[in-house]
């Protein structure tokens, strides 16, 4: 049976899996599929719609580090697991 610390890593990394996954699922990451130069008001629609996609691939990184600090946690949980089942007199 897994340790409490595991469970808990397991856990925090399910709840970060999900964030990256709604965030990803967010309107405002179709934004740019209807963000044409003719949608922006103002003298600089190419600089607008850069900036959108800028900040679009910023989000992605950081969904990117969710998942990654997710996967840190599941690693961190199964060697937590290991360790316990290697202990002496621990049935398996």
């Amino acid at each position: 049976m897994p340790g409490h610390q595991a469970i808990e890593l397991r856990l925090r990394a399910q709840r970060l899996h999900q964030l990256a996954s709604r965030i990803e699922a967010s309107l405002v990451m179709s934004l740019e599929r209807h963000a044409g130069t003719n949608t922006w008001r103002g003298r600089r629609p190419l600089l607008c719609v850069n900036l959108l996609r800028h900040n679009q691939a910023q989000l992605h990184a950081e969904v990117d580090g969710l998942r990654w600090q997710a996967y840190l946690f599941d690693q961190r949980a199964a060697r937590l697991d290991l360790a316990a089942a290697l202990q002496p007199g621990r049935a398996s």
